[in-house]
């Protein structure tokens, strides 16, 4: 799915990617290994209230 970020669901495309295309994207692929942490506002807020 690409053009999302602008929003209009008239104007999103579908891309399909296969065969040769999607074995060179492959070929180049990275790996990584990451944690994401939520960091709500209400945390942040009651932690930061007394600094």
């Amino acid at each position: 799915m690409e053009n999302v970020r602008q929003g209009d669901p008239a104007h999103f495309r579908l891309v399909e990617i296969g065969g040769v295309a999607l074995q060179a994207l492959l070929a180049r692929k990275v790996e990584r290994r990451y944690f994401t942490v939520p960091w709500p506002v209400a945390v942040y807020d009651a932690l930061t209230r007394d600094v």
